[in-house]
């Protein structure tokens, strides 16, 4: 099949749909389709063997979003032309689209559409006007040019039923287990003579971070012998690095796709304590697939994952004694942290891109036989 992915965000921008993105990419490449990628520009660095697959459409420009965060995106103008000559240069067996309810490239695509469309929804449905109404009332039109809609979680069907309503596939995210492996060597200067915590991930005040650094704080003063390592850049981060001057905790910024699996290598416990707005946990499939155990926020998204699986704890970030007890039981019982870091390893093998790439696989085969495309457009955005 000749597959297109088309990404609302440039891919050089950290998140986990263009980790996503990029992964199914190589796998279905592995099973010998043709894949392009379509993404926004400007055009940036991106590893050479890639460049010839993706197809710029537009620009993005970085917005203040909910909660602290930033979204770089491609919004207004009418990419028309763009879209008109990519489809007069390539013949696709499908499109599909990621995050579909982020405007506003990819309406314009799916609007232009010659083939079958497929939406795949990865976050969660947040209760305001744009989210409740807005794209309620876009996706009411085009919920027509869409042939078939995966989620990637209970969570996320919930935005996915609001923009697209129909019957919908839940295939998770992957993890590429080859990569985040227990045999991955840890970085030297993390040496075990102490407890390494790690996060992974934005930092913003949505993802509890805050919540982390007191803990950890309160732990460290009463002797425990630990380090915190914080990989990520976010809003928050000047903030916290000028507040918690403390030569155990490494605030390490974004570091590169190579370095990144070391990180996970080097942990002994895995801290995510996102408060809200989590449609699955990537960085905790990750760490798992490293060997390690999780102590995880309990918002709905991460609880669908990890909840009764006996790979670490569920707690509220905002209850200083509840997430206290979770580290220090793991801290204090080498035999527990151990055996979860093992259950965690084996549940994370359920995730493994060669099995997940194959579900989309079947899903693909499926929509194509039981569809056929619209081949005009059913309305102008722009």
């Amino acid at each position: 099949m000749k597959i297109g992915l088309v990404s609302p965000y440039p891919l050089e921008s950290y998140g986990g749909v263009q980790s996503h993105i990029l992964s199914q990419y190589y796998h279905l490449k592995k099973l010998n389709h043709l894949v392009k990628i379509i993404a926004p520009g400007p055009p940036t660095k991106i590893p050479e063997k890639l460049q010839q697959d993706v197809i710029r459409i537009g620009h993005s420009v970085t917005l203040p979003m909910l909660y602290g965060t930033q979204g770089t995106l491609a919004l207004g103008m009418d990419y028309s032309e763009e879209i008109g000559s990519l489809f007069e240069h390539q013949s696709f067996d499908i499109l599909h689209f990621h995050s579909l309810n982020i405007p506003a490239l990819s309406w314009q695509i799916l609007e232009l559409s010659p083939t079958i469309n497929i939406a795949s929804f990865h976050t969660v449905l947040e209760n305001n006007f744009f989210s409740v109404n807005l794209l309620q009332i876009i996706g009411e039109y085009l919920n027509r040019k869409i042939h078939g809609r995966i989620a990637i979680s209970q969570q996320a069907e919930k935005l996915g039923q609001r923009f697209a309503p129909g019957i919908f596939e839940i295939i998770p995210n992957g993890v590429d287990t080859k990569r985040f492996s227990p045999t991955t060597s840890p970085l030297a200067k993390f040496d075990h003579n102490l407890i390494n915590i790690l996060f992974v991930g934005r930092v913003e005040k949505r993802k509890g971070l805050n919540f982390l650094l007191r803990i950890f704080k309160k732990l460290k003063n009463e002797g425990f012998p630990l380090r915190l390592i914080v990989v990520g850049n976010g809003s928050s981060l000047k903030t916290y690095k000028n507040f918690y001057d403390d030569p155990e905790i490494y605030f390490e910024g974004e570091v590169d796709d190579q370095a990144l699996p070391h990180y996970y290598a080097s942990a002994d416990i895995f801290c995510s304590p996102a408060l809200f707005n989590e449609s699955f946990g990537i960085v905790l499939l990750e760490a798992m697939s490293s060997g390690k155990p999780v102590v995880a926020g309990k918002n709905p998204g991460y609880q669908e994952l990890v909840e009764g699986k006996n790979v670490g704890f569920l707690i509220n970030p905002k209850s200083t004694s509840e997430f206290r007890q979770a580290l220090t039981q793991l801290i204090e019982d080498d035999n527990l942290r151990v055996q979860m870091g093992k259950n965690a390893l084996a549940y994370a093998q359920n995730f493994a891109w060669d099995k997940i790439i194959l579900k989309i696989e079947d899903y693909y085969q499926k929509v194509i036989k039981n569809n056929k495309p619209e081949k005009e457009a059913i309305f102008k955005i722009f």
